[in-house]
């Protein structure tokens, strides 16, 4: 029987009223595996110029259900021309990760910060380019985290650009109007009580314990306990089956060293209201 910490959830849960109490139902999942992601910010410009030659595309008016152009296609310039641009970004690396993370923040030349979200896909296979550069001998997969994948990508960019293409999917934004990121749930993002999930085994609005360890920041190779309650709201292409989730870190320079480096195990109880 799997150890549920009723104990520690009991007290944050209580109706206002304090008549009954929102836990009889714990649905243990585990082991589950836990990851992070957080909202990466970046300079960009409205226009095209010598510093700022990535575009960033919104969603093409003929994409459909099926396969798209591929991510090689489309940054070779199959969509060149064609009006989509939103922005123009300095670094492809920071764009790929803005991709990956499903939000960001690019911090316009012109003044004022442009919000972008998911706005679609191109309907192609995600493939993790961590494993892709552990087949080729160049980290271990244990060693395989954002911090140091970011970093071979930036010193090797031409062979980078190449891996990077490995994964075929390519995301395209909207500009979200918001002052933060934003979920599939549709409502913005708290920061370390945001969950990702596959939302065909949690619902979005599901709350859902999680115990397992983070990152110390700054610290590699330091763990920490952490248990917290949170609420599901988010999905991602690599967010698979019951036994996974991705606590979203927010913004900023801590954020991304949890984010980058959290890949853990632990226990995850979703909670459901009593019916009695």
């Amino acid at each position: 029987m799997p150890d549920t910490r009723a104990g520690a959830i009991r007290p944050i849960l209580k109706w206002a009223g304090g008549k009954r109490q929102l836990l009889p139902e714990l649905r243990p999942f585990y082991p589950r595996r836990f990851t992070g992601y957080f909202e990466p910010e970046l300079r960009g410009s409205r226009a095209p110029s010598r510093l700022f030659t990535v575009p960033v595309y919104r969603r093409p008016p003929d994409l459909g259900d099926g396969p798209y152009y591929t991510r090689a296609e489309i940054e070779q310039g199959a969509l060149k021309g064609k009006g989509l641009e939103i922005a123009w970004v300095q670094d492809p690396v920071a764009l790929y990760e803005v991709q990956v993370q499903g939000s960001g923040r690019i911090h316009l030349t012109e003044g004022g910060v442009l919000s972008i979200g998911f706005g679609g896909s191109n309907n192609r296979p995600y493939t993790a380019i961590g494993g892709v550069l552990a087949d080729m001998g160049v980290m271990r997969r244990d060693e395989a985290n954002w911090p140091a994948i970011r970093d071979w990508l930036k010193r090797n960019p031409q062979d980078g650009r190449e891996v990077m293409r490995k994964n075929e999917r390519y995301i395209f934004f909207k500009d979200t109007r918001t002052a933060g990121a934003a979920g599939s749930q549709g409502v913005p993002l708290t920061a370390q009580r945001s969950l990702a999930v596959a939302a065909a085994f949690t619902p979005f609005g599901t709350p859902v314990w999680i115990d397992t360890q983070r990152p110390v920041a700054g610290k590699p190779g330091q763990l920490e306990i952490y248990r917290r309650l949170l609420i599901a709201q988010d999905s991602g292409a690599a967010i698979k089956g019951p036994a996974r989730g991705d606590v979203f870190f927010g913004g900023g320079t801590r954020a991304a060293d949890w984010a980058g480096r959290m890949v853990g195990t632990g226990q995850a109880i979703v909670l459901v209201p009593n019916r009695g």
